[in-house]
């Protein structure tokens, strides 16, 4: 669990500093997000932190388009399954520009879509070791 993001640790994987980084903490074993933007290549105009996700609003300097980019990273538990929706909902309805959405969202819709330890992962399309017949 990482709830204080060192400068001197993002200098250890950036050392040129060539990115600005913002983070949210993470709680108990999850939930932790962390992006950094290439600062030669993007403007930040403005960024926005929720519960489940980081927004930011970038201007890329050599086309001069403006875009959002949203990282999120969902409820793992059914209990903050609505919440996360209901965060994410918010977040693209309040944006004008074009969108990119990524992250791990740790949501299914129905029990039966869980992936199992054998046959083909529903949401990869992976072939599991187990389901692989040699004969």
């Amino acid at each position: 669990m990482l709830e204080v993001c060192e400068d001197s640790l993002l200098r250890k994987f950036d050392t040129n500093q060539d990115c600005l980084w913002i983070w949210n903490p993470s709680k108990g074993k999850s939930r932790g997000i962390l992006v950094g933007v290439r600062i030669d290549i993007y403007d930040v105009v403005s960024f926005k932190q929720g519960e489940f996700m980081i927004q930011l609003n970038l201007r890329d300097k050599q086309a001069r388009m403006k875009w959002n980019l949203l990282i999120v990273y969902g409820a793992a538990q059914e209990e903050g399954k609505m919440t996360f929706l209901s965060e994410l909902s918010n977040f693209y309805s309040i944006n004008q520009e074009p969108m990119l959405i990524g992250g791990d969202f740790n949501i299914i819709r129905y029990a039966k879509e869980k992936s199992s330890n054998n046959g083909v992962d529903k949401h990869t399309g992976l072939i599991t070791p187990s389901s692989i017949s040699l004969n």
